[in-house]
């Protein structure tokens, strides 16, 4: 048995009613996962360390497995893995509003959302049609099977790098990292396994170009380059490692264990080191990880947070704007990366008043005119960063 203009001002329009929906929400880490137990799903969020759960019960028997968010939008994305009649689903990041974006799919697995181009990928893997990449927009328009796989095919973790105009994913049976453009074309193995390994979930750090990956028959957690080099094991020992998901501001990684006596969410370092034990869950499912999301409930009026609230429009074709809140005075810089990581921008510094902040970046005036492309807003004080991505489309 085999282990988804004004256009553009209607998506802000929507993306700020769904913050209004989860009023008094502060920007903490959050973890989101699903269970796929067959007669009680769930879909979940926490804190990083596991603290103030909360759960809301989904369809028995649809198995809910893959899991991305969209966080300029608070949205959730997941995917139910029934072999016949699989759906797409959306929902907000309070766990409300669960709705399917598309139904009738064959055995879906895991996801992931390009908030670069409204779009959500994802696999699928069915011994009748073959395995299957798939797109749609994230309304609901224009899906499509991008690349057909032979029944051979077991995808299942995907990521997209939309600076590099690449997706990524792992084949499960045939023990590959494979990759391909955004379009589907120049399919090229990245990464041959060895047989029997299992490869499950798969992450991306687009700043350093890395893909971390676990292996289900070994129980490794690996990392190499994009381009397939510098393989090394960051964490062996696991029991049975399916989905993964990386904080990119901590260096950490978190992922699901799916042993079926004792199932649980673990997290440690990119470098490898300690393990800690975050959650015991019911069952295996995707995991997501936000950095500025909320796991306090929304009848409670959250404190303020050191924050980037939002980051806007993205993709921008002009200025971007961005929302940030201090919880006291202090000194905070605020500055734009590109995808090496080098600082092209400083938006603020200094010696800054507690409270909400919103300054404008206007590429057209930064020194070093940026292209097109993914960019990072990097928010520094008192020793603690957040990053948030947004891109340019001039």
């Amino acid at each position: 048995m085999r282990p988804v203009s004004s256009r553009g001002i209607g998506r802000i329009l929507l993306g700020f009613a769904a913050l209004l929906v989860i009023a008094g929400v502060a920007h903490a880490q959050t973890l989101y996962w699903t269970s796929t137990s067959y007669g009680t799903p769930t879909l979940n969020r926490s804190n990083d360390n596991g603290s103030n759960l909360t759960s809301v019960a989904l369809t028995p028997g649809t198995l809910p497995e893959g899991l991305a968010v969209d966080p300029t939008f608070a949205k959730l994305y997941w995917t139910e893995a029934s072999w016949s009649g699989a759906r797409l689903n959306q929902g907000w990041f309070d766990l409300s509003g669960g709705a399917p974006i598309l139904t009738g799919l064959s055995a879906c697995r895991a996801l992931t959302v390009d908030a670069a181009d409204y779009t959500i990928y994802w696999t699928s893997s069915n011994l009748a049609v073959g395995g299957r990449i798939n797109k749609v927009k994230e309304n609901g328009t224009n899906a499509q099977v991008l690349i057909q796989l032979t029944s051979a095919a077991n995808p299942r973790g995907i990521v997209v790098d939309h600076a590099a105009n690449r997706i990524y994913w792992v084949d499960f049976d045939q023990n590959l990292i494979v990759r391909a453009n955004l379009d589907g074309t120049n399919m090229t193995t990245v990464l041959a396994l060895t047989p029997g390994v299992g490869p499950y979930g798969l992450a991306l750090d687009p700043v350093n170009q890395f893909l971390y990956w676990t292996e289900f028959n070994t129980g490794l957690l690996r990392r190499a380059t994009t381009a397939g080099a510098g393989t090394t094991t960051i964490f062996s020992g696991l029991a049975n490692p399916t989905y993964l998901t990386l904080d990119l501001v901590q260096n950490r990684v978190f992922w699901i264990e799916s042993l079926p006596a004792a199932p649980k969410i673990r997290r440690g370092s990119t470098g490898g080191g300690p393990i800690t034990t975050v959650t015991a869950v019911s069952s295996y499912g995707g995991i997501a990880y936000v950095s500025g999301g909320t796991a306090s409930t929304p009848e409670t009026e959250a404190p303020l947070a050191f924050a980037i609230e939002r980051v806007w429009p993205s993709p921008s074709t002009g200025p971007v704007h961005i929302a940030f809140t201090l919880p006291r005075d202090t000194e905070a810089r605020l500055s734009v990366l590109d995808l090496q990581g080098r600082e092209i921008a400083v938006l603020t510094s200094g010696v800054l008043p507690a409270g909400r902040h919103e300054p404008v970046w206007d590429p057209a005036r930064s020194e070093h005119s940026p292209h097109a492309g993914v960019y990072f807003v990097r928010l520094v004080s008192e020793g603690r960063s957040i990053v948030r991505r947004v891109a340019l489309a001039r």
